[in-house]
């Protein structure tokens, strides 16, 4: 590495700098960073300028081009199902969209089903095409047909549990230790986890509260865990009423392992 490569990595806790650096650093959006680089109307000639002479300053290096110019997304049956219900999967696909539109990369969809034995394979053969975006929750049989794919394959809000693929998805151990970390400090003790479980990320939220209280001796076994049959609200809401009808001084918060189930909880307090 050349010594300006080193101290820019020094100059970033040993790390490349990334457009979002710029971006905290001018205090305006990714987007307007990545067009003020690229050339791009819509950024005025001082905000412009500023930007620049910022990544610059941090020894920014653009990234290496993608090997193609498409970039297939493939969307599980579950994670369609998800889309339908929930808008955490709208907003992760309007985020994929602006971003390669920023890029410059087409973003072909691709909904991949049981039946769907050689499609996507014979798609990923156009030489356009540089690698997969997959979109799915909790699905092995969709995760091995990413593994054995012929160009590259990153799973998005998901994670391979034996480690095959690299993968973007919040960290839901830490957040939820940091949200139970935050009553704690506002002096709660008894904090009830308000879930419904089944998938590993939300397996991973209940290990976040187990951890923060655990570091403070309190108690977190099975006892202060509310289940649900299902993420909509009007049963968690129901399950609140019921655990404070019966235990009416038992909590002085509630935990929810997703916003679907806090609206919820409101409600039943």
């Amino acid at each position: 590495m050349s010594k300006s490569g080193n101290q820019a990595e020094r100059n970033t806790g040993y790390r490349r700098v990334r457009l979002e650096d710029i971006a905290t650093r001018c205090r305006t959006s990714l987007s307007t960073v990545s067009r003020a680089l690229a050339g791009e109307k819509g950024v005025s000639h001082e905000l412009r300028t500023r930007i620049q002479e910022v990544a610059r300053a941090m020894r920014y290096t653009p990234a290496q081009e993608l090997g193609g110019a498409r970039i297939i997304l493939a969307i599980s049956q579950v994670a369609m199902l998800d889309y339908n219900r929930y808008q955490f999967s709208w907003y992760v696909l309007q985020g994929l969209k602006e971003r390669a539109k920023v890029l410059g990369i087409d973003l072909t969809t691709h909904p991949l089903n049981d039946s769907d034995s050689g499609a996507l394979q014979t798609l990923l053969e156009e030489p356009d095409v540089g690698g997969v975006l997959a979109l799915t929750v909790d699905d092995s049989g969709f995760l091995n047909k990413m593994v054995n794919l012929k160009k590259p394959a990153v799973l998005v809000n998901t994670d391979d549990p034996l480690m095959r693929l690299s993968s973007v998805l919040p960290c839901n151990r830490s957040a939820t230790r940091m949200a139970c970390e935050y009553l704690l400090e506002r002096g709660h003790r008894d904090i009830l986890f308000l879930t419904h479980p089944g998938r590993r990320t939300i397996e991973q939220r209940e290990d976040g509260w187990r951890e923060a209280m655990r570091c403070r001796q309190l108690v977190c076994d099975d006892s202060r865990i509310l289940t649900v049959t299902d993420w909509l609200p009007e049963l968690a809401e129901q399950a609140v009423v019921a655990r404070f009808r019966n235990h009416p001084r038992q909590c002085t918060a509630i935990l929810c392992a997703n916003d679907s189930l806090a609206l919820g909880a409101i409600k039943g307090i």
